[in-house]
């Protein structure tokens, strides 16, 4: 078993070491990437619920991808994402083929973009 110093030098070692700014840089990255996944998973059940005629499971889901929608961090995404973020809210009043199609876009957008930052 290492202890702390020398698990601190085996961490020195492969060059692990980050400053307090990279880390809380680090951080932020991982959250939104997660929170965008989390968003495409919410969409796609979005998306399922409006196809199989479940409307009360459709509009959970969009109300939890609204909420997911308030916890990403603007200032560090791209703009085309906020420009979908913003659009998100106009699923609510489309008719539910439409809704279908365009949750299931944003679904494979989003889910696109967690996967590659």
């Amino acid at each position: 078993m290492l202890s702390i110093t020398g698990f601190e030098r085996y961490r020195d070692n492969l060059g692990l070491v980050h400053t307090a700014q990279q880390n809380i840089f680090l951080n932020n990255c991982m959250n939104n990437k997660q929170i965008l996944g989390a968003l495409a998973m919410d969409l796609k059940r979005v998306a399922l619920g409006y196809f199989r005629g479940s409307d009360v499971m459709a509009a959970r889901f969009l109300d939890e991808a609204l909420k997911r929608r308030s916890e990403l961090n603007d200032n560090e995404l791209k703009p085309y994402l906020v420009n979908l973020l913003n659009k998100l809210e106009n699923l609510k009043e489309e008719k539910k083929d439409k809704a279908a199609e365009d949750a299931l876009l944003y679904s494979t957008l989003f889910q696109n973009a967690a996967l590659s930052q």
